[in-house]
């Protein structure tokens, strides 16, 4: 039934798509356009004109192979984004898991791939956690973002542990003028959604300064958040946010060839999970993280520039679980009729605390016709975690057949402390040779749990007109497990110390041109071959020699899997300050993905309204498809994605003057009321209304 829902679904969207972009372009054929509207569309945007992330050094979008995709601030301002998360929905080929909700755990996938395999980064300080591999977005405030790079698919030759793509996160820069310029935002939504920013740049002597402060806030965007289809309970509570957030960077020139930079950062965001009906617990969450960076940058001869960089992390998170009703438990299945526990009664209380200490060296030469990079990366990571079990859980738990644990059992408190170590070594060149340019990379990486990997890559770029470029590149990438799959352990699982990175061969292809007139458009195909793909191995299948089998389930490399597909992206030229913009995203897994998902399709498709003066809108509608079960191991999913989300964002600008500037901003989420969700227990949030206000000086 879905199959043949997809196919009809695919045909009316790629009706749609085409459709509207062969509306604008007979429309603008006899349209005289002037030269600002001409440099609307040009291919390469000055803003992202430079990248960083493919080898580690700035060099033109027209020669990086890489699949890339750049979001500047401009861009997320237009999106009144609140969140990274926000941000990256609107990239085609990345997919957001969240429990859909204001400043929601958000985890990234990127065609295809898992949270795990996918490296953020914020100033060159990898985000992702020791513990699980995933890095959790909510706590990197949008407000001090300048650009945000992604990579699709596999950067391991620059980048190391990255098998699915990488997101860079480049913050702003400290001000280079002695008056000071900044802004100040608030705004206001259904359900006290808050959320206020205040930043300022400039400069006092010699020393350029960046300050942010930021603070967000909501009583949750659902009052009924969670809902069990079987039974037809709802949690009445919804899911409290709040998230403070400080911010700045220094930057002091020695010479003209030398100068210094700093920064440093703390966030705080604070969730309430609600309730989840399936076990009738109450879940809190609370991060804490604080970060810096020092780096030094000196060019050592007109050809020859050096590098140096240090960084620190502190990321501390808690999650505390408790029964509210052990009545609601029992019709649930949770609890056994048998079971007395009063509500509040404990179940899990995990405290992880995690700090990593880095640096690296890079050099850079410049020749007549190729740059070749050269560097050094250093990492050490410490992960302490600590977790107490209540006998609520101890009695309704199921390990290898034993159940009915006695429930005035004290289960004592359970501490690891694993760390890691690793160093690595990169090297890559851009070749340019008249149109040709190639890039040729290779990293070795080493780790004291996992073992050694070697990255190589090669890329190819073609440009076959002034605005026209054809890509290729191959590549080997690889992911480290995550240190409670191999040292610490996590609750009811077991480690395992003999597992090894999982590997992937990916084979990229892909073009980009404005050559027509009037549109813009870039296509990608994309195949990944994985082996050693990770995979759970339950505890009644575990092999063992002794008289008591393995009580608890652990992870292995479980073999090959394949991902490939394609993107689409086009945007046309502005008619009457209306344009359009959208894509396409396809992915298909053999076998199967671990949520048994055989296919994801998805595509978005914008219009927008910029008279370049004072106003400023755009409608989006963004819609995923994820072949998903109804049911996965006996657990009811209840998906439902048969709506496009329609997000409408307007800007006014209502004053400009003596450099300051005020203006008004209003956005609808989920204008129609769709639904689109992994899991009935995760519904995303109905219709809701923000409003705002922005100055500038």
């Amino acid at each position: 039934m879905r199959t043949g829902y997809l196919s009809l679904h695919k045909v009316s969207v790629c009706s749609l798509l085409c459709g509207a972009v062969f509306c604008f372009y007979a429309s603008v054929v006899s349209y005289a356009q002037t030269d600002e509207e001409m440099q609307f569309l040009r291919m390469y945007y000055p803003e992202k004109e430079l990248v960083v992330s493919a080898t580690r050094n700035l060099k033109p979008i027209s020669q990086v192979a890489e699949n890339i995709t750049v979001v500047t601030a401009e861009e997320i301002k237009a999106m009144n984004a609140h969140t990274v998360a926000e941000v990256l929905r609107h990239v085609p080929g990345v997919f957001i898991s969240s429990n859909q909700d204001f400043g929601a755990t958000s985890l990234i996938k990127m065609q295809g791939s898992y949270d795990r395999h996918v490296l953020v980064l914020v100033d060159g300080i990898s985000w992702n956690f020791l513990n699980s591999g995933a890095a959790e977005t909510n706590s990197i405030p949008v407000g001090i973002i300048e650009r945000i790079e992604i990579i699709k698919g596999p950067a391991s030759s620059a980048w190391g542990s990255s098998l699915g793509g990488v997101v860079n996160i480049i913050t702003k820069s400290a001000g280079t003028k002695e008056e000071p310029a900044g802004t100040i935002s608030m705004s206001y939504g259904e359900r006290d959604t808050q959320d206020y920013r205040s930043e300022v740049a400039g400069k006092s002597g010699k020393i350029g300064y960046y300050l942010y402060a930021g603070y967000q806030e909501s009583d949750g965007l659902r009052a009924s958040r969670y809902t069990n289809p079987e039974t037809g309970y709802q949690a009445s509570n919804s899911r409290d946010f709040s998230s403070p957030t400080l911010y700045s960077k220094i930057s002091v020139p020695f010479s003209a060839q030398t100068s210094l930079e700093t920064t440093v950062g703390y966030t705080e965001p604070d969730i309430d999970l609600g309730l989840y009906p399936s076990s009738n617990m109450e879940t809190s969450g609370a991060n804490r993280n604080f970060f810096t960076t020092t780096s030094l940058e000196s060019a050592l001869t007109a050809d020859i520039t050096l590098k140096l960089s240090l960084h620190y992390l502190k990321q501390k998170s808690a999650i505390i679980s408790d029964l509210l009703d052990t009545t609601i438990g029992y019709q649930l299945g949770f609890l056994p009729p048998a079971a007395e526990f009063p509500a509040g009664s404990l179940l899990i209380d995990s405290i992880y605390e995690e700090e990593t200490v880095g640096g690296n060296a890079k050099l850079v030469w410049t020749g007549t016709k190729n740059t070749a990079v050269l560097g050094i990366d250093l990492d050490s990571g410490d992960l302490d975690q600590t977790t107490k079990v209540g006998p609520s859980l101890l009695y309704t738990s199921t390990l290898g057949g034993v159940d009915g644990f006695n429930p005035a059992q004290v289960f004592p408190e359970m501490e690891d402390s694993p760390d890691r170590t690793s160093w690595a070594l990169y090297a890559n060149d851009t070749l340019v040779l008249d149109r040709w340019t190639i890039t040729p990379g290779i990293r070795y990486d080493h780790n004291d749990v996992s073992g050694s990997f070697i990255s190589p890559s090669l890329g190819l770029t073609y440009q076959v007109a002034e605005h026209s470029v054809l890509r290729a590149s191959i590549a080997r990438g690889f992911t480290t497990p995550p240190l409670s799959w191999t040292d610490s352990g996590a609750l009811f699982l077991d480690p395992n110390s003999d597992l090894d990175e999982e590997e992937v061969w990916s084979f990229q292809a892909g073009a980009e041109s404005s050559a027509l007139k009037y549109l813009w458009l870039k296509a990608t195909v994309f195949r990944h071959e994985v082996d050693d793909t990770i995979v759970l191995q339950r505890a009644a299948d575990r092999p063992y020699t002794g008289p008591i089998p393995p009580l608890a389930d652990w992870f292995i490399n479980g073999g090959k899997s394949r991902r490939q597909g394609f993107e689409l992206e086009m945007e046309t030229v502005s008619f009457h300050n209306l344009s359009l913009a959208g894509g396409i995203a396809y992915v298909d897994f053999s076998p199967s993905n671990e949520m048994e998902t055989e296919s994801i399709y998805e595509y978005g498709i914008g219009l927008r309204y910029n008279d370049r003066t004072s106003w400023y809108a755009e409608l989006f509608g963004h819609y995923v498809w994820w072949d998903l079960p109804q049911t996965l191991g006996g657990t009811y999913l209840g998906a439902e994605y048969d709506d496009i989300i329609w997000d409408l964002n307007v800007i006014k600008k209502v004053y400009s003057g003596n450099d300051v500037s005020a203006e008004v901003f209003f956005t609808g989420h989920n204008l129609f009321n769709g639904s689109q969700y992994e899991q009935s227990e995760s519904r995303n949030p109905r219709r809701w209304l923000e409003g705002g206000l922005r100055f500038s000086f």
